[in-house]
């Protein structure tokens, strides 16, 4: 997508799986979303309480500046292939204190069931770059503080969470940055950001659900080209 955008255009939105640019690209659906809110300058546009009947909107500006585009999945249901399978990914997250935990253990040694969701933000500008970011309503949100981008859960900044902070610069094949962070005291990260690169901030929580007997996580996102 890009990120700024003359006067009077518009968006048009694709879904893209992945954390890296060679990520797979689908077709953007609104109404299959339990949130998908278009938000600018004094307004905000709920697309997922469209009519079916509505034809698929165009994204145009309220006003120049800063609008963003979040959205927030259904929960989705995966079953993990082996235990060794569900162990790489909590590695690859770095939730490696959660194989140590006692009252979870009994569970690596059975199938792995887990059920996730997704809550993605993307930031664009209209005309110029005037305008901030700000808190859409999502359960959990990164917000962009100018140099510093802080990670909301719930009401409270999170602490201490592990963050991946990709950037692609330039025409393809485009060169890839990657940096890993956790949030401070504050909630905040602040990374270094190359000029101009299309950049996606992840982090997932992990948290095992005694009461359903499987894990649940939240992938939490945002995506912006760097000034």
């Amino acid at each position: 997508m890009q990120m700024l955008i003359e006067a009077g255009g518009s968006v048009a939105p694709v879904l893209k799986i992945g954390e890296h640019p060679q990520a797979q690209t689908y077709a953007f659906q609104p109404r299959a979303y339990a949130q998908a809110v278009w938000t600018g300058p004094g307004a905000q546009l709920d697309l997922s309480r469209l009519p079916l009947s509505a034809p698929k909107p165009a994204l145009h500006a309220f006003a120049p500046g800063l609008h963003s585009l979040a959205v927030s999945t259904y929960p989705q249901k995966l079953t993990y292939a082996s235990p060794e399978h569900f162990e790489r990914f909590v590695r690859e997250i770095g939730r490696e204190d959660l194989l140590l935990s006692t009252n979870v253990d009994p569970v690596f040694g059975r199938e792995v069931k887990e059920s996730y969701r997704r809550y993605a933000k993307t930031i664009v500008h209209f005309a110029d770059r005037r305008g901030k970011d700000r808190r859409i309503g999502l359960s959990r949100e990164w917000v962009w503080q100018g140099d510093t981008f802080r990670l909301f859960d719930g009401k409270a900044p999170k602490v201490a969470q592990k963050a991946r902070v990709i950037c692609s610069i330039g025409p393809a094949p485009q060169a890839v940055t990657e940096q890993e962070l956790h949030t401070n005291a504050d909630g905040n990260i602040r990374p270094v950001l190359p000029q101009n690169g299309r950049c996606l901030i992840n982090t997932v929580f992990l948290e095992y659900d005694d009461h359903a007997g499987h894990w649940t996580s939240d992938w939490v996102s945002l995506y912006f080209m760097a000034p």
